[in-house]
């Protein structure tokens, strides 16, 4: 009994499975059916007759192959630019306008107008009344290096503006500058980064006149002072501004410079 109803059942799914295949199949015969055929316009017709007729020609005659040769280019007759005429106003225009031409002076009047790089402390210390020394190096000798810088710093000085030493009213570098120093050189500048190898034969101290009496006095005394103390430390003759050895003489000029009265005076 079991092994009859099996293959009942077996059977059964076979023609279950063979109806679903036969509609199936006839669905897609109904719709192959019913769909419109594609018609095609004249020019498509005439189009595919044409590649027709051509699969024709090439199966019954061999294929040769021709070149195509293009046609050569031709060359402009005129390769210059067109001229543009000008009418009468633009051209009376351009006649009316001034040319402008560069005018180039000669190096003989620049350098009468700019000044030279080594003459700048010397034009600087000329702007007003000024007072100045020299401190030159003994038997040939030449103020170099660390030994000149330290020298320098311990007197007061520090180093700024225009790359020389100043000296202010105060020691920690603050209040206006009383007194500058300059190196003996066309520059007059120092080397700061290059201390190690800056050699000079000598210093310039010098100080400027403020047109206050009070005031130049006080700069006059703080200039003495550093010029003493530089002298001391460095081992160098201590020179007035005519190169001469600095005497009583050359103060007391210095005083009149500066127009010092003896209540104004602070020398000690």
């Amino acid at each position: 009994m079991t092994w009859s109803l099996m293959l009942n059942v077996f059977l059964l799914a076979g023609v279950v499975i063979a109806i679903v295949r036969t509609m199936r199949a006839r669905r897609q015969q109904d719709v192959k059916k019913t769909a419109p055929n594609p018609t095609l316009s004249p020019s498509q017709s005439n189009f595919y007759d044409d590649i027709v007729a051509v699969r024709k020609v090439n199966d019954d005659e061999p294929l040769v192959l021709k070149p195509i040769l293009s046609p050569p280019l031709r060359q402009p007759l005129h390769t210059s630019s067109p001229k543009i005429l000008k009418s009468d106003k633009i051209l009376k225009s351009e006649e009316a306008q001034p040319t402008l031409r560069p005018v180039i002076a000669s190096s003989e009047a620049v350098e009468t107008v700019l000044p030279k790089k080594e003459d700048t402390v010397t034009a600087s210390i000329a702007q007003a009344p000024s007072v100045m020394m020299f401190l030159l190096a003994k038997s040939n000798r030449q103020l170099a290096g660390y030994e000149l810088l330290q020298a320098v710093l311990s007197a007061g000085f520090r180093f700024g503006e225009g790359d020389l030493f100043h000296r202010h009213q105060y020691q920690n570098g603050q209040g206006p500058i009383m007194c500058t120093l300059a190196a003996a050189t066309p520059t007059g500048v120092f080397d700061l980064q290059n201390i190690g190898g800056f050699v000079v034969h000598g210093l310039c101290l010098f100080m400027q006149s403020s047109g206050h009496s009070e005031t130049d006095a006080e700069r006059f005394d703080i200039l003495m002072d550093s010029a003493k103390t530089l002298s001391d430390s460095l081992d160098t003759h201590l020179l007035d501004d005519r190169r001469a050895p600095l005497s009583e003489q050359s103060i007391t000029r210095y005083h009149q410079q500066l127009m010092l009265t003896e209540d104004s005076l602070l020398i000690e």
